[in-house]
């Protein structure tokens, strides 16, 4: 069966995209209506101590609890269906910082669940993994197309581009990684993985 007739056939699978794209549409509206930008983006740069229970809220919904409902949701079709494959959850390289906001637990969260969906999949031959970028030049940290990669803030130097993220997803869903289960790839030019910045 063809990946289109899945899709369109299945309601629920309709259903829990539109609630996560919900969720992206609600966080993104709630970012623009606060006045400071740092405050606003998803770097999680919030400083504990003055941190909203509607920005955590808002920050685990996005992050953790629509990954969490849509893993579910996709994977019991793919065991209903005995389709075999690959689910690749988005995780950060602020995973792997001491949690102190919302963004860098959830993250950890994320991390943790691809463990836990990874070990309860693999036996109906779903492969879940999760890719973890670290600052990706886009226009969240202020970057358009054209402008310079360079960046003193991580040991590469310069910031990932999207298309990077994206050839490295395709190899994460692909067959040369069938026997890589329950990992996280950080692809973050060394940001968290050998150097963070509180």
């Amino acid at each position: 069966m063809r990946k289109k007739d899945i899709f369109e056939e299945n309601k629920e699978l309709q259903s829990s995209l539109f609630l996560a794209q919900s969720y992206q549409d609600a966080w993104a509206d709630y970012g623009r209506s606060l006045k400071k930008e740092r405050f606003a983006r998803w770097d999680g740069n919030q400083k504990f101590g003055i941190v909203s229970e509607a920005t955590y809220d808002a920050v685990m919904n996005t992050n953790l609890k629509g990954l969490f409902f849509m893993t579910q949701i996709v994977s019991n079709y793919m065991k209903e269906k005995k389709i075999k494959g690959h689910i690749l959850n988005v995780s950060s390289a602020a995973a792997l910082k001491p949690g102190y906001t919302p963004y860098e637990i959830s993250k950890s969260g994320v991390r943790s669940f691809t463990l836990g969906a990874a070990a309860e999949l693999i036996p109906y031959g779903i492969v879940v993994n999760a890719i973890a970028p670290g600052p990706v030049a886009t226009a969240m940290l202020g970057r358009k197309e054209g402008d310079t990669l360079y960046t003193d803030c991580i040991p590469a130097k310069r910031f990932a581009t999207p298309s990077e993220i994206g050839q490295l997803a395709v190899i994460m869903v692909s067959d040369m990684c069938d026997l890589v289960i329950g990992d996280t790839f950080y692809i973050s030019g060394g940001s968290g993985t050998i150097q963070y910045v509180r």
